[in-house]
């Protein structure tokens, strides 16, 4: 079942004032945006989000600001860390999708 789309966890609600974070990802000549809220958002989640912006199939790719350069992999033992523990703050990021071959 590798089409599966993946499940999304639910956005915080628009009146949450704090631990918010407003992700933008581009990839592929696409682009999303989505709320998570760091406290409780995993990097599980963001990938997921991920994976839903590419049109191709793309089943390993890392995450990657542009600067100050943060890269995000995503592996069986970080993928429940919190979006916080991570170092993805509240207010906005911005990433950008790499293949990995």
């Amino acid at each position: 079942m590798a089409d599966a789309a993946p499940i999304l966890l639910a956005e915080p609600p628009l009146e949450q004032p704090t631990d918010v974070c407003a992700v933008q990802i581009r990839g592929d000549g696409a682009m999303g945006k989505r709320r998570f809220d760091v406290t409780v958002g995993t990097l599980q989640d963001l990938f997921a989000f991920g994976v839903t912006i590419v049109s191709s199939n793309h089943d390993r790719f890392r995450l990657v600001t542009r600067f100050p350069r943060r890269v995000l992999e995503l592996s069986e033992t970080n993928r429940l860390t919190t979006l916080a523990d991570a170092g993805i703050a509240a207010g906005q990021e911005v990433f950008m999708m790499e293949k990995i071959e």
